[in-house]
Formats: structure tokens, sequence, C-alpha cells
């Protein structure tokens, strides 16, 4: 059976390898980190570091081949992977959009959140004006991968969706990858505002 939700968001991980095929170099090498509550931590490094490919580890997407990853002392392979990933919120340019209303794609977030809540969360990522423009409001269709939005109202719908979300560790994942510097920098205080508490 799964193990029961973790107590706390204490995360370990020791001497993580990881390779995308076994006649490929790893994308992650004896990688060893410990992130708690309020603890932030910056991973900094070319494309293809590795990265991207530890918040997918996170998430359980792929199984590592050596090494420990800990939620609360458990190995993340004993949780069930959607407790996992109620644990961690994502903000990525890879975040995935439903063909579904602005609004069913926000309550993934947090099913029972109101529409001020919502409408907050938007605000929050300098959305305001652009919800105001669409002609149904939350009820609005974004389309097939969200593809009815620009690059950067995308990235700004994914940081209003993992602020929604009540998990206790926040992961960035070039976060302002598709947004100009002056917006990028707001969005960068507001996410560090709304971590408080939070392991980032």
């Amino acid at each position: 059976y799964p193990a029961p939700a973790p107590a706390q968001a204490v995360l370990a991980i020791r001497h993580l390898t990881f390779a995308y095929a076994p006649n490929l170099a790893p994308a992650l090498q004896d990688f060893n980190l410990q992130l708690e509550p309020g603890k932030r931590v910056a991973l900094v490094g070319p494309n293809g570091a590795g990265k991207s490919t530890l918040v997918h580890l996170l998430l359980r997407f792929w199984d590592y081949e050596s090494g420990e990853v800990q939620l609360d002392g458990r190995e993340l392979s004993e949780y069930a992977a959607e407790e996992v990933r109620r644990q961690i919120a994502v903000i990525s340019p890879a975040a995935y959009f439903f063909s579904e209303t602005l609004r069913q794609n926000l309550l993934l977030a947090r099913p029972e959140a109101t529409d001020e809540e919502l409408r907050r969360a938007l605000a929050q990522v300098e959305l305001q004006d652009w919800l105001a423009s669409l002609p149904a409001g939350l009820d609005s269709w974004v389309g097939q991968f969200g593809l009815q939005m620009s690059g950067g109202e995308r990235q700004r719908l994914a940081a209003a969706r993992a602020l929604l979300q009540p998990a206790p560790i926040l992961a960035l994942d070039e976060p302002t990858a598709y947004l100009d510097l002056p917006t990028a920098r707001r969005l960068a205080q507001t996410l560090k505002a709304a971590a408080t508490g939070r392991a980032l």
C-alpha cells in the first residue's frame, strides 16, 4: 500500500544518479541536496546540466537508478505518484494545459478555490487585464495545450496555478523563460513572497 501523506516536507536527496538510457552519460550523477520548509536553494548550470531532469524525477515521471530521494524519511517510490505531486508545485515552461476553461485549468491546483481566489492568483501574476479581455472571463477556453495564449501568458498562468496549490515545496524551472525583463523581475518577487514558509 502507498505510504500516508508526509507529515512534513523535508526532502533529502543522497547520491542520486540518473541516465536516460544505459548507453548515455548520466544527466545527474552523485547529486545531493537537503531541502526543508522555508529553505531556498538555487540550482544553476547550462542547458543539459540536469535541472529539469531533477524536477521530473521529483514528480516521479521517471525512476532513478541509484541513490535516495526521500520525503519525510520515506523513499518517493513508497508514496502514490499523485501524493508526491500534491507536495510539489512546479512552474515550468513545459506546463500542461487541458482543452478546458480557464477556471477548470486553475482548479486543478485547488478544486475548492473560489472565483475570487482564482482572480487574485491571476492578479498576482499580472494577468488581470488579460482576464478582463476574455469574452467569457474564467469560463473562456484556453485551447488545446493552451495554444490560444502567448508564451508569456502560459508561463504566468502556470505560476498562478502553482500559487493556488497548497504544496509545501515550490519548484521553479525557468519560471520567467518567456517574459520580458521587467515582468520577469516582478514575477520573481511575487514568487519569492508567495514561497514564505515553503521550501523553494
